[in-house]
Order: C-alpha cells, then sequence, then structure tokens
C-alpha cells in the first residue's frame, strides 16, 4: 500500500476524473500511476537510446512494447535508429557471403 498527500486542487482533478469515469477515487489513482509509469518508462529508454546505451530491441523491452511499436515511436519523437558505418560493413559481409559474392 503506498499513500500520497495533494494539494485541494489536485484531489479535485481527481475528483472530477473520477466522476467523468464513473470510477472510484483509488481506480483513478491507479490508472494515472499505470499511465505515468509507462510514460516515464518510455521517456527513459528513448534517453537511453539517444544515449546509444540500448539497443532498439532492449528499449522496446523496457517499454513493454513490440519492435515495430518502438520504431514508430522513435519516429515520432525523432530519435534515430543507432547503425553505424560497422553495422553496414557487417550487413555487407552477411549478405555476400549469404549470395556467394565477396564484399
Amino acid at each position: 500500500m503506498v499513500g500520497a498527500r495533494v494539494d485541494e486542487e489536485f484531489l479535485k482533478k481527481i475528483e472530477g476524473i473520477t466522476a467523468e469515469m464513473k470510477a472510484d477515487r483509488s481506480e483513478v489513482v491507479r490508472r494515472l500511476l499505470d499511465r505515468g509509469l509507462r510514460e516515464y518508462e518510455k521517456e527513459k529508454a528513448l534517453q537511453l537510446l539517444r544515449g546509444g546505451k540500448v539497443t532498439t530491441w532492449k528499449a522496446a523491452e523496457m517499454c513493454g512494447i513490440s519492435l515495430f511499436d518502438m520504431i514508430e515511436l522513435m519516429k515520432r519523437e525523432r530519435v534515430l535508429i543507432p547503425y553505424s558505418a560497422d553495422d553496414l560493413k557487417k550487413d555487407i559481409e552477411f549478405l555476400a557471403k549469404k549470395y556467394g559474392k565477396r564484399a
């Protein structure tokens, strides 16, 4: 169990959402916390991606989303997919081996 103190204005907003959603206050707070946690995880994953600390796969895993959804998120947030010259060289070598040609 977690408790938190909030000011009157914040509480009024929660009560408004409670009425709008026709749910009890605990359910509304849980949903808002869940949404906030998911947003935090996305922001953190994007930050790590920008810094080259994680792969796109790892970032997707951190967010609990598919690789495709992660790539779409990266596109929306203008985060480049990390792909180095070394990655290109490896891909060319792989394709050359697969198709029997020299790189």
